[in-house]
C-alpha cells in the first residue's frame, strides 16, 4: 500500500482546505467593490483630496451666486423710503448645540412697500424681532412697527431687485 491511509491524512487535508478558503476569502474581499463611507475614505490622502475638491466646487458656487464685484455695485444703487404695510411671525426651529431640546423661536418680518418710477414694489424682510412665543413676538412686532424706518437700495434697471436697510 502507497502512502498514509486515509485515516491519517483527513485533519492536515482540513488544515489545508480551511486555509486555502482563508486565502481565498481575503482575495475575494480585496477585488470586490467598496460601497457607502468605505468607498469615500480609503485612506488619508483620498480623504484630503475629496475634502479640497468639495471646498473648492463650494467656493466657486457661491462665488457664482455673488460675485465680489457685484458688493460695491449695490453701494451705488439709488435708493427711496420704504414703508411698512404687513407683519407676519415666522417659525423657526432652533437645535442648540450640545445636549438639550430643540425649541421653535418665533421671527418678525415685516413687507416693505417703495415707489420706483411710479411703479409699486413690495418685499419682505427680517425685523430683528425674535421670541419664544408667537403673542410675544406679534406684540413687540406690532409696537415696533410704528417706528420702524426703512430705506430701500434697488437695482436701477431691476427695482425688485432690492436690499432693505433700518434706518
Amino acid at each position: 500500500m502507497l502512502g498514509n491511509p486515509p485515516e491519517k491524512n483527513l485533519p492536515q487535508r482540513e488544515m489545508r482546505r480551511d486555509y486555502m478558503r482563508g486565502i481565498l476569502k481575503k482575495i475575494r474581499e480585496k477585488s470586490q467593490p467598496k460601497h457607502g463611507i468605505q468607498f469615500w475614505f480609503q485612506g488619508w490622502k483620498t480623504t484630503t483630496i475629496w475634502m479640497l475638491a468639495t471646498l473648492s466646487a463650494s467656493a466657486g458656487v457661491l462665488w457664482l451666486l455673488d460675485p465680489p464685484h457685484s458688493i460695491p455695485q449695490r453701494q451705488n444703487w439709488p435708493t427711496v423710503e420704504a414703508k411698512v404695510v404687513d407683519v407676519r411671525i415666522m417659525n423657526n426651529r432652533v437645535y442648540p448645540w450640545g445636549e438639550g431640546p430643540t425649541f421653535i423661536q418665533y421671527e418678525a418680518e415685516y413687507k416693505l412697500r417703495y415707489l420706483v418710477n411710479n411703479n409699486t414694489y413690495e418685499m419682505w424682510t427680517g425685523s430683528g424681532i425674535q421670541k419664544r412665543t408667537r403673542n410675544e413676538a406679534a406684540s413687540e412686532a406690532a409696537h415696533d412697527r410704528r417706528d420702524a424706518h426703512y430705506l430701500v437700495r434697488y437695482n436701477p434697471k431691476h427695482p425688485s431687485n432690492a436690499e432693505a436697510e433700518r434706518q
